[in-house]
């Protein structure tokens, strides 16, 4: 197991860096830049004003240079300075926000697994039946409905109409202090809308393997055992069944994160989908790089965490 960590740990290095070089590509050479509408707000403005001040934010350099020295500051663990909030380092800005999205994804991510996957199962052991076919209904329905229409329609029913839940923010600002209750509460409405989508891909992912699963001659000769049906589907068949479902957790986290953006932008919270809202809008590039990286970064953790958790799923693989 060491070896295959070692192992894929120095494949992705390459990966990493490969990564970096299209997103670094990819925003400096989109149209525009942070001194872009410079002429639009100051119509006096002098060219000359202008070249100062992308002098000041180091882009009178070329291109390869400056990605040399983003590099160079990657590797120090330096992303760079904030061009729209001068002298605030990017780091510091994704590490105060990055817990908060944690939360938030952490949290939808929970609540997904937990109704997914019972749901799933229930739906492929009862076929055809009532559950099955509510389930079915409420998963196309959650495919097809937008995040940003949820969001906004929960604040609408659940905080304005009904005064349930708060409509944003992830704590009251009156408070003197933070209290964990009142987290959770704020929490509530943006874990749910962020969770929806995942629960009906999910649940009609974890249907389809356990129907191919529970055909399988293992699972008939374990009912001809005389072993009880519980035992049989939880023990043999779902275990079996989650095997391609990991490969699809594992590429969840970063599209909850990147699904935050709208989740975090409607109900005011302040994580690192809003963090990348703002960057976009403000055109603040090594912002920009700076979140995208990072949710590059957890794609490759994903992808290992779903390798590694094959061999604890199937004892058939081994890490040789």
């Amino acid at each position: 197991m060491t070896k295959y960590l070692i192992r894929r740990l120095i494949q992705s290095v390459p990966i990493f860096f490969l990564i970096t070089i299209i997103v670094f590509s990819l925003i400096n050479f989109a149209p525009g830049g942070p001194t872009g509408d410079l002429a639009l707000f100051d119509p006096n403005i002098k060219p000359e004003d202008i070249a100062r001040i992308r002098a000041s934010m180091g882009l009178d350099k070329s291109v390869p240079e400056r990605y040399l020295i983003f590099v160079g500051g990657l590797l120090h663990g330096d992303l760079g300075t904030s061009l729209i909030q001068r002298g605030v380092k990017v780091s510091d800005m994704i590490a105060e926000r990055l817990p908060k999205t944690l939360l938030l994804t952490g949290t939808a991510l929970l609540m997904a697994l937990l109704i997914a996957v019972p749901l799933g199962v229930l739906s492929a052991v009862k076929q055809y039946s009532l559950l099955d076919n509510l389930a079915t209904f409420f998963s196309t329905a959650g495919v097809a409905i937008p995040s940003f229409w949820l969001g906004l329609m929960m604040i609408l029913l659940f905080a304005v109409n009904l005064g349930w839940f708060p409509v944003g923010g992830i704590y009251e600002v009156r408070n003197q202090t933070i209290e964990a209750g009142d987290v959770l509460w704020h929490l509530t409405l943006p874990a749910i809308t962020l969770a929806f989508i995942s629960i009906a891909s999910w649940n009609r992912y974890i249907r389809a393997s356990m129907l191919e699963v529970i055909r399988q001659d293992y699972v008939r000769t374990a009912r001809a055992k005389g072993l009880a049906e519980r035992l049989v589907i939880f023990r043999h068949a779902l275990r079996n069944s989650l095997i391609p479902f990991v490969t699809l957790l594992g590429l969840s986290l970063p599209g909850l994160v990147s699904g935050a953006l709208v989740t975090e932008t409607i109900f005011s919270w302040a994580g690192m989908g809003r963090l990348a809202f703002t960057a976009t809008t403000q055109r603040d590039y090594p912002l920009i790089m700076g979140v995208v990286i990072m949710a590059s970064a957890l794609t490759i953790l994903g992808n290992l965490a779903a390798d590694i958790a094959y061999g604890f799923l199937d004892p058939r693989i081994r890490y040789d």
